[in-house]
């Protein structure tokens, strides 16, 4: 098998995509705080008196202050929507222009691939008796049905801690409450990529849970076909072959290296200064 460095850079080269070869660059007063497809550029200023376009750019108007993002954000979210440039979802998530800034305002989660906003997750990797807890998504999930994926994850809720979105995905997906397992913080990475309704700009934190031996995982809200314990070796096989998710594979490959003592792209995975670990229980709600 290849190296995890190999499997790491033909990883990276299939997923991590320049968005100015296809898209047009969001601004919002003098700054970049997304991406769109021409079409949708061009609908969103012949449907919406908030945007208009320059130079291939669509930009916000200068009229629309900060405090009026939130409705914008909703009003074109609708207008998405119903046009078929969005999918629904009524998830509310914090807008980034960067993924260094602060938030500025929350939309709706539907529109935020659309208009290629920042959004920031959590994945989480699932180790019990030295193998890894792999999630086959259900055959029903919109993207990559019956792909592979973390242990756990999804997006960070508008105003919502990272350890708590991480603790509520877990007890979403598998019914498992905080306590029951050792929670690790590891990494942060980026990924930007092409998706069907526009483009995934994406901020990762990456978690690596300890389970008990024996414990016996299923699924509890349907989201999850089936959960397997994977060898590293397996799980490296899938990613080789395109069956696991882009940010679960990333997620695993942090994992896997950290045992193996390898180290990969240190501009790529950014690890705190000693791993944060958290093994007392958390409310949740």
């Amino acid at each position: 098998m290849a190296s995890l460095t190999d499997i790491f850079l033909a990883l990276k080269g299939r997923y991590t995509i320049d968005p100015a070869r296809d898209l047009w660059p969001f601004y919002y007063e003098d700054k970049i705080i997304g991406y769109v497809k021409p079409d949708f550029a061009h609908f969103l200023f012949t449907h919406s008196g908030a945007f208009f376009l320059e130079k291939g750019a669509l930009k916000l108007k200068p009229s629309v202050s900060q405090k009026e993002l939130k409705r914008v954000f909703k009003e074109t979210y609708r207008t998405a929507l119903a046009a078929g440039f969005a999918f629904e979802h009524d998830e509310t998530l914090d807008v980034y222009p960067d993924r260094y800034d602060p938030a500025i305002s929350v939309a709706p989660r539907g529109l935020f691939r659309a208009l290629g906003l920042v959004t920031k997750s959590v994945h989480v990797s699932a180790w019990q008796a030295g193998k890894l807890v792999a999630q086959r998504r259900a055959a029903h999930k919109r993207v990559m049905p019956l792909a592979w994926d973390s242990f756990a994850g999804g997006l960070i809720a508008a105003a919502e801690e990272e350890k708590t979105a991480c603790v509520r995905e877990i007890y979403e997906e598998t019914g498992l409450i905080a306590g029951t397992y050792e929670l690790v913080r590891t990494a942060r990475f980026y990924v930007e990529r092409p998706v069907p309704e526009g483009f995934l700009r994406e901020e990762v934190t990456h978690f690596d849970a300890i389970l008990p031996s024996g414990l016996e995982i299923t699924s509890k809200d349907g989201s999850a076909e089936t959960f397997e314990t994977k060898t590293e070796d397996e799980i490296l096989g899938l990613i080789n072959s395109g069956d696991m998710m882009p940010e679960a594979a990333f997620s695993y490959l942090d994992a896997i290296a950290r045992v193996r003592g390898e180290a990969l792209d240190e501009n790529f995975y950014r690890h705190p200064i000693g791993l944060v670990t958290w093994d007392a229980p958390v409310q949740v709600a």
